[in-house]
C-alpha cells in the first residue's frame, strides 16, 4: 500500500511526460512589412493626452494636457491646453493648408500647402499623412519600397529609400507590424525626425499607442505624448476650420520655419 501511495505521489509531482508546445514560427521581414500596411486603424479618431514640450529655439518648455482630432487622409487638429481658458496652441490642417493659432501672442501662422510645409520641415522625408500615421502607430510611407530588412532586438528593422534622396529607418513589432521606432534622414544624411512608441493598448479592439515621443532636431523640439484615452469615431468629425481671428497678426508658417532653420545651433 505504501508503495502504491509513493507511486501515485510521484505521478502527481512529475505529471505526464512533457512535450514542448510548438513555438509560433517567426515571420519573415517581408511578412511583417505586409502586416504593417494592413494594420486596422480607424480613419476618424479623437484622443486626450498629457504632453511635455521642450525647445530652446521655440522658447517652449513645460507640460500640460492636449487633444487630438483626426480624419484621414490629411485632416488633423492638435490642441495644447492651458490650465484655464482657451488652448495655448491650436494647429489645424484641413487636407490642404495648415494654420497654427498661438493664443498667447495672438498670432496666426498660415501655410496654404500643408504637404509642402511638412516636406520642407523634414527635408523631404515625410508628408502630412506620414506624420499622422506616426501619431496612431502606423507605418508611414505607404508607397515606399523596402530597401532592406532584418531582425533586430525588439522587432524587425526596415530601411526605405524616401523621396528626394531621403532615407527612413523603422522598427516594427513582429506580431502585427505596429510601429516602434522611426528615424528619417534628409539628402545630406541629417536626422530630421525621430519617433519612438513606448507601448500599445486595445481600444474597442484596435491596438493604439499609449506613449509617443517625437524629436525634430532642426528646432531642438521634443514632444513626449502620453495618451489618456482614444475615442473611435463612426464618421468624419467637424472641427478642422482654419480661419484666423481678425484681431490676430497673420504670418507665413513657412517663413517662420525658414527663420528657425537659419538660427545657429544652441549650445547645450
Amino acid at each position: 500500500m505504501k508503495e502504491l501511495f509513493c507511486l501515485a505521489l510521484a505521478a502527481l509531482l512529475l505529471g505526464c511526460p512533457k512535450t514542448d508546445a510548438p513555438l509560433m514560427a517567426k515571420r519573415k521581414p517581408s511578412q511583417v512589412v505586409q502586416a504593417a500596411h494592413q494594420r486596422a486603424v480607424p480613419d476618424a479618431l479623437q484622443a486626450r493626452f498629457q504632453i511635455k514640450i521642450r525647445s530652446k529655439p521655440l522658447k517652449m518648455a513645460g507640460s500640460t494636457g492636449g487633444g487630438l482630432l483626426l480624419a484621414r487622409p490629411g485632416k488633423m487638429r492638435l490642441d495644447i491646453f492651458a490650465p484655464i481658458g482657451p488652448p495655448l496652441l491650436k494647429m489645424t490642417t484641413d487636407g490642404q493648408g495648415m494654420t497654427a493659432l498661438v493664443m498667447r501672442d495672438r498670432k496666426g501662422l498660415v501655410a496654404d500647402d500643408a504637404e509642402q510645409l511638412m516636406r520642407s520641415a523634414t527635408g523631404g522625408a515625410a508628408g502630412m499623412d506620414d506624420l499622422i500615421a506616426i501619431f496612431v502607430g502606423e507605418l508611414p510611407f505607404q508607397d515606399a519600397k523596402p530597401k532592406s530588412s532584418k531582425r533586430v532586438e525588439g522587432g524587425i528593422e526596415v530601411r526605405f529609400d524616401g523621396p528626394q534622396k531621403t532615407r527612413i529607418h523603422v522598427v516594427l513589432d513582429e506580431s502585427d507590424g505596429a510601429l516602434l521606432r522611426l528615424e528619417a534622414f534628409d539628402a545630406q544624411d541629417n536626422t530630421v525626425l525621430i519617433a519612438r512608441i513606448e507601448g500599445y493598448q486595445l481600444f474597442d479592439s484596435y491596438r493604439l499607442p499609449t506613449v509617443v515621443q517625437l524629436e525634430v532636431p532642426a528646432v531642438e523640439l521634443t514632444l513626449d505624448i502620453k495618451y489618456r484615452k482614444w475615442l473611435i469615431l463612426d464618421e468624419e468629425p467637424e472641427g478642422f476650420e482654419r480661419s484666423v481671428p481678425d484681431s490676430f497678426e497673420t504670418k507665413s508658417l513657412q517663413t517662420v520655419l525658414d527663420e528657425l532653420k537659419k538660427q545657429p545651433a544652441q549650445k547645450p
